[in-house]
């Protein structure tokens, strides 16, 4: 999460909503409200990390975690190599 001016921008963690990025008027710290919510298209990533300067806003968009971790990307390799072996048994 992160604060500028009178706005609060906070980054999601994976969910079943598929929220990324909330936009929060804090200017009444009492009764904030929910200005925008920026949703994500991806049901396997999500966006918890965001910065703003100025009227720019940066956000993150990471894969969420799968049982081998990070190394998600391995997978297709690691697939065929399994697959390969399957066959040749």
């Amino acid at each position: 999460m992160t604060v500028s001016g009178r706005f609060a921008y906070v980054g999601h963690i994976p969910n079943k909503l598929n929220l990324g990025t909330s936009i929060v008027d804090i200017s009444d710290p009492k009764q904030p409200r929910l200005i925008a919510t920026v949703t994500l298209d991806d049901p396997t990533s999500h966006s918890h990390k965001v910065r703003v300067v100025g009227d720019l806003m940066v956000v993150n968009h990471e894969r969420n975690p799968t049982p081998v971790g990070r190394r998600a990307e391995q997978l297709p390799e690691v697939r065929r190599t399994l697959r390969s072996h399957r066959n040749s048994v």
